[in-house]
């Protein structure tokens, strides 16, 4: 039987990564769509709005641009946030991979997870993170493994064992 160890720690780039991986979509575009609605408006016509009356123009803008700008920092906000207020994420993790499931290890936890615990996976070419519910995920980046063989033992066993999601 394989035993795949990984052992690492998160920075703030790579929990950075983690949020913006396990954020919905539609999040992560968001204020593009808006802005490219804004603009399409524009295109269609409302230009001869701004020149016509500008000024009325782009006070009737702003809580749509604040908006916009809102959804583009918010997130952002939130995850340095969170990042600098949770020192379990901060904690050096050590575990491996088996045909059983994974160990996982922190300075604050030591747990075994079967694989039929993880509801689902989502992959990456740098990050791997196992689901056991809707916001409670195991992380894995690249960096956690020793080389890019047992990154892809890793790899194959989790799709071996847990469905995509």
């Amino acid at each position: 039987m394989e035993i795949i160890t990984f052992e690492g720690q998160l920075n703030e780039k790579l929990f950075t990564r983690l949020q913006w991986l396990t954020s919905p979509r539609i999040l992560r575009h968001l204020w593009w769509i808006l802005l490219a609605v804004y603009g399409l408006g524009l295109l269609m016509g409302e230009h001869q709005a701004i020149t016509a009356n500008p000024l009325k123009l782009a006070i009737q803008a702003l809580p749509y641009l604040f908006f916009v700008f809102f959804m583009a920092i918010a997130p952002r906000y939130a995850i340095r946030k969170h990042w600098s207020t949770n020192a379990l994420i901060k904690s050096r993790v050590t575990g491996a991979a088996d045909a059983e499931g994974i160990e996982w290890k922190t300075e604050y936890v030591t747990s075994r997870f079967p694989w039929k615990i993880f509801l689902k996976r989502k992959q990456a070419e740098d990050m791997v993170i196992l689901y056991m519910a809707t916001k409670t995920a195991l992380y894995f980046p690249r960096l956690f493994f020793q080389d890019e063989a047992a990154w892809q033992s890793f790899c194959s066993i989790v799709e071996q064992n847990v469905t995509k999601g």
